[in-house]
């Protein structure tokens, strides 16, 4: 008897819920579907920009749910960071196995003027992360971290981290800086292969923590 009334309760709940329809639990999220695979997301105000495994930019706007293709005659690898730089708007783009670029968005078209070097590799390394600052862009890439002076005239990234004598440097080896955060108004962190990192970006001196 006690059996069949915990049955009879189990299913009068259960029908009640099923009913009562009315009820919907949401996180007022919008739910976007790419036919592709993405490799790196980054939010600018009510933007987000959104780079894929097969080197193509699109512009999502948040508030009107709205998806842009960027366009660009550049045949980009990998896209690990689009970043605004808000000194200036400018663009910076990082991809695998092509570096860094400065860029501008015109409309739904991307426009590059220039890319940048570095001494190991030249232009064949990749751009993990880009953190834009007043002092300068700082840039983690496969081969350290790298700076580029706010006066944007200079055509190759200056090394802060590792020095010519790190063991990666001497034996050329890649050395991985994949995430650049700002900490406060003087210092940034970043991850490395030698482990955590703090930027003075004062004096650019970086130590490992």
């Amino acid at each position: 008897m006690k059996k069949t009334f915990l049955v009879l309760t189990l299913l009068t709940i259960l029908f009640a819920a099923c009913g009562n329809e009315d009820t919907v639990y949401s996180l007022n999220e919008n739910e976007i579907f790419f036919n592709e695979q993405l490799s790196s997301l980054t939010m600018d105000g009510n933007e987000c920009y959104v780079g894929t495994e097969d080197g193509r930019i699109y512009r999502y706007n948040v508030d009107m749910n709205i998806i842009d293709t960027i366009y660009s005659d550049y045949d980009f690898d990998r896209i690990y960071r689009v970043v605004k730089d808000k000194t200036d708007n400018h663009f910076w783009v990082g991809a695998r196995n092509m570096g860094i670029y400065l860029c501008d968005f015109e409309n739904d078209t991307l426009i590059v003027h220039e890319d940048y070097a570095i001494k190991v590799n030249r232009k064949e390394y990749s751009s993990y992360d880009i953190e834009c600052e007043k002092s300068g862009i700082y840039v983690g890439t496969s081969n350290g971290l790298y700076k580029i002076p706010q006066d944007i005239s200079y055509d190759s990234l200056t090394l802060l981290y590792p020095d010519d004598n790190h063991k990666s440097w001497y034996h050329s080896r890649p050395f991985v800086i994949n995430c650049i955060e700002k900490y406060d108004e003087r210092y940034l962190v970043a991850s490395s292969d030698d482990g955590l990192m703090r930027i003075d970006m004062h004096n650019d001196e970086v130590v490992v923590i």
